[in-house]
């Protein structure tokens, strides 16, 4: 009976080193799952803090882009304002120098005629 026993238990012990190593390998690869689960568990926490700051930004991206149109508008209305006030400037410009070329006209329009004038004073306090 020894002689079966020390049979099977060579069996027995290939079943038992083929189920060691098996385990081993199983054993091995959950533990690698684990530590993918884990890493995957890790990815996404920091995948949904990324996206709160995305959120985040983009909420502050919609602040400044509004900010920026009020901005805008009122820089439009500025150069409105400035333009407004450089044509009118220029009109009074072009009046001013229109008037003093009329002024011209009337000096050189009265000055034949304030000689006439002098000539006739002199005569008159001269009779």
């Amino acid at each position: 009976m020894a002689v079966q026993e020390n049979i099977t238990l060579p069996k027995e012990n290939a079943f038992t080193n083929q189920y060691k190593m098996y385990k081993l390998r199983c054993d091995i690869l959950e533990q690698e799952k684990q530590q993918l689960n884990t890493q995957i568990k890790e990815l996404k926490n920091e995948l949904v803090e990324l996206e709160r700051k995305v959120g985040s930004l983009q909420s502050e991206r919609e602040k400044i882009i509004s900010k920026q149109a009020m901005l805008q508008n009122n820089l439009d209305e500025v150069n409105q304002g400035l333009q407004t006030i450089v044509d009118r400037s220029k009109a009074i410009t072009v009046k001013i120098y229109n008037i003093q070329e009329q002024m011209k006209i009337l000096d050189e329009t009265m000055k034949p005629l304030q000689q006439e004038m002098n000539k006739y004073e002199v005569l008159a306090k001269s009779t």
